[in-house]
Parts: C-alpha cells; structure tokens; sequence
C-alpha cells in the first residue's frame, strides 16, 4: 500500500518533527500490557485455576506411587487381652495376657493398574492440566486485547484533541486579524464574531473530549485492579504490520481440544470401574504389654475384587461419559469453526482499516492544501469568514480522521492478532515461543 512520508504525516498532523520509532518503544502502551500482565484480577484468577489443575494432576500421578500409613494404637480393657495373635501350635500357658497394650506398626498399600483406572485418571487429569493452561493463555490474550483497545480510545482522543487545538488556534489567529479589519472598517463585524463563536464551539468541542479520555482511563484503572490511570499517552506514527497467519493453534482451540483427551480418558476410566480391581498390601505391627510381654508381626497379601453388581450405577457412568466425549469433540468443531471465521473476519477488517488509512492521508492532504488557500484568500478579503471556518473546521476533521483511521488499523491489527492466537504487536516479545 502506498503511503505518504512519515516526515510529511507527521507534518500535517501535529506539525512537530517526526519522532523515531525506537523512541517509542518504551512508551506507555508496552507498559500498560506489562502492567495487565501483572496486575490483572482476571488473569490471577485464571493462573488460580490452572495451578489447581497441575496439582490435580500431580495427585494422580502420586497415585501410582501407593500408600504408607503409619499407625498406633493404646488399648485399655477391664480383663487381661491376648498381646500376640493365636497361631498354631497353641499353648495358652506360654501365651501373654494383658489388659493395656499399645500397637504400633506400618500399612503399605500398591495399587496393581491392571484396569488401566490409575492411567485414565492421569490422562483426565493432564488434560484438565492443559485445558486450564491454555484456558489462562486465552484469558490473557483476551486482557491485552481489552487494554489495547481502551489505550487506542486514548490515542484517538488525543489525536483529535491534537487537531482541536489546531485549528482554535487557527480560528484564534484569524480572529484577531478580522477584529483588526473591523477596527478600522475594511470588515463587517459579524466576520469576527462568526470566528469568536467558532473558536467558542471549539473549546466545547475539547470539553467534551475531556469526559471521553476520563471515562477511558477509569476503565483502564478498573482492568488493572488501581485508583486511577495517569500515564501520558504516545500515538505511533507509522502503520501496522500484517501479522503472519502461520501461528500455532489459538488458546481456546488448545483448550477445547484438551477437554477432548480428558474425556476420553474419563470414559476409559469409567469402564475400568467394571473391570478387577488388584493391589498389593503388606502390615508390620508391634504390640507392647504394659507388663512387659511383645509382639512383633507382619503379613502380605494380594487383594483381587470383581465387581458383580451395582444396580446399573457403573454402566450409567460408562454412558454419561461418552457423551462427555461426544459433547467435547462437537465443542472442538464449534470452536475451530468460529475461530476460522474470526480470523477471516479480521483480516478482512485488518484490510479494511488500511486502506481507510490511505483515504484519510490523502483527505488530509487536501484539506491542508485547501485551507492555506482559504486562509490567504480570507487575509486579502476575498473569502468570507464563514467560508473560513468551513475550510479549517474541514482540515480539523481531516487530522481527527486520520488519528482515528491510524488508531483504528492498530486496533484492527490486534483483533487479527487476537483472532490468531497472538498478543498485541506492542506486546509481541512477550508472546510464548511457538
């Protein structure tokens, strides 16, 4: 796309000299999205739920780990109790008797995954682990967006804020001229009061946008969880970049996909509960008499179950969780689906906000070159004053649109961003390597 000289922009616009790009790198846009990142009560609730997630699943990894519980016991009895278990040969005469005895000893338990029940829950927990991760990306993406979009309200605001004041001071200038011809006869005066009227709807006009910019920084100052929003707002003077499209899958793609390897592994987990169930246990005890007889005793086993019948309980589970699989899988179709079409949606937008841009160049170009015509012809007394105040109310228009069609194709650029799965381009060296 073709574009007038940044110098020349610059020019017409703010008529100051063209500021460098490396310039503005630290300007308070960068800073605004480290402070999101930072201080946003969404994203801390976000990031919230997805270290519950990875501690879920590292409690279902501990599970392969099995079991030890140690125990104690004091037992207190109105009759003496046998301290050692009866085993054969019995002798009752060389056997201890006591009424207080205190048990001390260790269970150790390891489950045997032989129904895969151990591995399913670790898969549905992993994919809840990644679900949520991906969940906190989106939530941050989304955030920067927001802020994004608040903080180009701002720069449009200051640019037309920028050309209010351009042309008052314009009006003001010739204002006074007019007042001069009017003292000495060579003007009517309703020219000079047609231009102080002017310069008075201009400073309305700037009153205005007061309460604009106030209400945009409150809702800043609200996404960052802070009394107020006071940082100095900086417009970029030069365009976007169009993003690359070839990026990893979006977060919410990510996520819905996640959702999908954890319900299956729900499903396989669910019909491991009707397979056996196997574990190895092992006890190692000791019972101490209070008269000075012990005990010291161990025992292993390998405990097996099948279950036989539950009233339908398991089958029902078995159903409902392949319809989570069912339901996860439509979700990832609804997801993808939406996340084409947001993409072509901005990009078309992206296009759109671009080429906007380019008319508003030109539309500023014209309407500067126009006014200084008006103004020498008002100064010879061959325009009148309202011819004026149309000539430069159009070049105050012209500079507003030409901030707001930049602003716009910035705000553009970061829905395409966003609609790609990527941060704002301010933001862009914050991005997770893909």
């Amino acid at each position: 796309m073709r574009m007038l000289t940044l110098s020349l922009v610059i020019s017409l616009l703010f008529s100051t000299p063209a500021v460098a790009r490396g310039a503005a790198k630290e300007d308070s846009f960068s800073a605004l999205l480290a402070q999101v990142e930072q201080r946003a009560p969404a994203l801390r609730a976000a990031e919230a739920v997805s270290a519950a997630a990875r501690a879920s699943r590292r409690a279902a990894r501990g599970r392969y780990w099995g079991e030890v519980t140690l125990f104690g016991s004091d037992r207190h009895a109105d009759d003496p109790q046998l301290v050692e278990p009866i085993a054969p040969p019995v002798d009752l005469g060389a056997m201890a008797f006591d009424d207080n005895i205190a048990t001390y000893g260790v269970d150790l338990r390891l489950p045997v995954d032989v129904n895969g029940s151990l591995r399913a829950g670790f898969a549905a927990a992993r994919g809840g682990e990644r679900a949520a991760a991906a969940g906190r990306e989106d939530v941050r993406l989304t955030l920067l967006n927001r802020a994004a979009r608040l903080y180009h309200d701002l720069q449009r605001i200051a640019g037309e804020r920028t050309a209010l004041v351009l042309q008052q001071e314009a009006l003001e200038e010739q204002a006074r001229v007019a007042q001069a011809k009017v003292d000495v006869g060579r003007l009517p005066e309703v020219e000079a009061v047609r231009l102080r009227a002017e310069v008075a709807a201009v400073r309305g006009r700037l009153a205005a946008l007061d309460g604009d910019e106030a209400a945009a920084r409150a809702k800043i100052a609200a996404l960052l969880d802070a009394p107020d929003y006071t940082a100095k707002v900086v417009v970029a003077p030069w365009a976007p970049e169009a993003p690359r499209p070839e990026v990893p899958p979006r977060p919410d793609v990510v996520a819905a996909r996640a959702r999908v390897a954890a319900a299956k592994a729900r499903l396989r987990g669910a019909r491991a509960t009707r397979l056996p169930v196997v574990a190895l246990a092992a006890t190692i005890r000791h019972d101490q008499a209070w008269e000075g007889a012990t005990g010291d005793h161990w025992q292993a086993e390998v405990e097996a179950s099948v279950p036989l019948f539950d009233g339908g309980r398991r089958r029902r589970q078995v159903e409902a969780a392949a319809a989570g699989v069912v339901g996860a899988r439509a979700r990832v179709a609804e997801v993808e689906a939406a996340a084409r079409a947001e993409v072509a949606a901005a990009r078309g937008r992206w296009v759109a906000a671009g080429n906007g841009y380019q008319a508003a160049v030109d539309g500023l170009d014209a309407a500067a070159r126009t006014a200084v015509i008006q103004r020498s012809r008002f100064s010879v007394g061959r325009l009148s004053a309202a011819d004026l105040v149309d000539a430069e109310a159009a070049l105050a228009r012209a500079r507003a649109s030409l901030t707001d069609a930049l602003s716009g194709w910035w705000a553009a650029d970061d829905d395409y961003r966003l609609a790609l799965g990527l941060a704002p381009a301010a933001y862009a060296a914050r991005e997770p390597a893909p």
